[in-house]
């Protein structure tokens, strides 16, 4: 009973935050990060860039050749883009690697070249974290 009526207060107050970015309708609202995780086994990583309404035919993943990373242009159908050139932890083998656009992500398959080598991380440049992942099954006490 203590929240205001429509008719009192200006707008509605269920339909969500308005856009603070006056933009034009050719112009694209540059995201600086993106919500991203990975997990792996022993030969492979699977990462995740958690983006909605990615644009299939403007996307651009690229493996790089030499095989120490991949460059991401992705561009969404409600105008916004996100670029960056991940440089994996160690190198991976491209001519393997996947990629995968669904409804509210980029979802790519990474091959390891030095397969069975656990990553701590998957990006060079930084302090490691020092975490293990479990590899088989959790003991029990």
């Amino acid at each position: 009973m203590k929240i205001e009526g429509c008719k009192t207060r200006p707008g509605h107050c269920f339909i969500g935050k308005r856009s603070k970015n006056n933009k034009t309708e050719n112009e694209e609202e540059i995201l600086e990060d993106v919500r991203n995780d990975f997990y792996q086994n022993g030969n492979s990583l699977i990462v995740s860039f958690y983006l909605k309404k990615i644009n299939e035919e403007k996307a651009k993943v690229e493996f790089m050749e030499d095989g120490t990373g991949v460059d991401l242009d992705l561009r969404t159908s409600d105008g916004k883009r996100f670029t960056r050139r991940v440089e994996t932890w160690k190198e991976l083998v491209p001519e393997k690697c996947e990629k995968k656009i669904l409804g509210t992500k980029l979802e790519m398959v990474l091959w390891k070249k030095d397969a069975g080598l656990g990553w701590p991380k998957l990006e060079k440049g930084g302090k490691e974290t020092g975490e293990r992942i479990q590899v088989g099954r959790a003991l029990r006490a």
